[in-house]
């Protein structure tokens, strides 16, 4: 299973630690096929909660997730950080796992932390 571990400010969460692509978004890169049109959702669980726990967002769409050429899965991180903040405003230390469908089979992406930085 692959880790891919995200950090990002909550006053700018277009500029995560590990930086890739424009304002505002995550890339992820896997293998070069072209998954243009791919749909995904992204679970999100507190750090040290189950994660079929509540609060679990479970974001699903090209409003936050979108495939591109290349292999590469474009997170958008203003949406993601919109949610997480409805869901838990606090809470810093995320867990989720990454799913995309291609054609018509879901396949886990990822997983690992989201740790949103609060100043």
């Amino acid at each position: 299973m692959r880790t891919e571990n995200i950090v990002y400010s909550v006053q700018a969460p277009g500029t995560p630690e590990t930086f890739t692509g424009t304002l505002g978004t995550y890339t992820i890169t896997t293998t070069n096929h072209n998954i243009t049109g791919s749909s995904g959702n992204i679970r999100f669980w507190i750090n040290g909660a189950s994660p079929t726990a509540s609060p679990s967002p479970n974001l699903v769409g090209t409003s936050y997730i979108n495939g591109g050429t290349a292999g590469a899965i474009v997170l958008n991180l203003d949406n993601i950080e919109t949610a997480l903040s409805a869901t838990a405003s606090t809470e810093t230390v995320w867990h989720y796992s990454l799913f995309l469908t291609h054609l018509g089979n879901q396949v886990h992406i990822c997983s690992g932390y989201l740790v949103r930085v609060i100043p």
